[in-house]
């Protein structure tokens, strides 16, 4: 059996105009070029890039990160699924169907489940049909091991962020611990890189590969470099990752 690599990128905040500037003064074009850069020599098994690609629902905007994938990473799997800023039709318009978040993904024994979290509001919920179709995805595959992928964190982060999280916590909560094939849960939204433990399951978010939040009671950037998650995932289950920082 084999051990498998899955990248995770996250928050990119694309807009049509490269040269468009955020805070901090950075370009998030261009930060993502340099997240990109610095991981030229991973070989990742598959990419999950987990919500807010596009900072203004621009068409463009999803081209310039298929541009990227296609030049960097070429013959990787990747999918791609929804955050608060993105536009889903513009999403669907620009990457293929078999690279979004509904399209089952499988690395050996481990099964990914990219979920949108997306509603009308900044915050989040996991919607009844995508419960009910994960539920049963996972009573399929008992023997299995099973990480969910979701732009929202399924944990409070204890941080202004918070207060844009998940509406429905306690019950994404309740699926991540009434199950135990799952071993871990990833996610972006907080622009800054933590790992948590629900009962048995390691939530793990992802810098942003732009500016980075402060992890404080009030909005607050923080200085740290934009970068990546790279998670491992072993034959027996086990997990175990590293942020690379441009």
């Amino acid at each position: 059996m084999s051990t498998f690599t899955l990248l995770q990128l996250s928050d990119c905040h694309l807009h049509a105009d490269t040269n468009t500037i955020g805070y901090q003064d950075i370009n998030p074009f261009q930060s993502l070029c340099a997240v990109f850069d610095t991981l030229r020599d991973v070989k990742p098994d598959a990419i999950v890039i987990s919500g807010d690609i596009s900072n203004d629902y621009s068409h463009q905007s999803y081209q310039h990160l298929l541009r990227l994938l296609d030049t960097f990473f070429p013959a990787v799997t990747y999918r791609v699924l929804p955050g608060n800023h993105d536009e889903q039709q513009q999403m669907r318009a620009v990457y293929p169907a078999e690279n979004c978040w509904e399209t089952p993904l499988q690395l050996g024994n481990w099964h990914i489940h990219c979920l949108d979290t997306q509603t009308e509001q900044v915050a989040g919920a996991l919607g009844a049909l995508q419960i009910n179709s994960l539920t049963q995805r996972l009573a399929g595959a008992e023997q299995a091991f099973h990480l969910l992928a979701m732009h929202h964190p399924p944990m409070n982060m204890h941080s202004w962020m918070d207060e844009i999280g998940l509406e429905n916590l306690t019950e994404v909560q309740a699926i991540l611990t009434g199950y135990p094939q799952i071993r871990a849960a990833i996610c972006g939204h907080v622009h800054t890189a933590r790992e948590m433990q629900l009962a048995d399951v390691v939530v793990m978010s992802c810098p942003s590969t732009c500016w980075q939040w402060a992890h404080t009671a009030e909005f607050g950037l923080a200085n740290e470099a934009p970068g990546a998650r790279l998670l491992t995932l072993y034959p027996d289950g086990q997990i175990s990752s590293r942020v690379i920082r441009a």
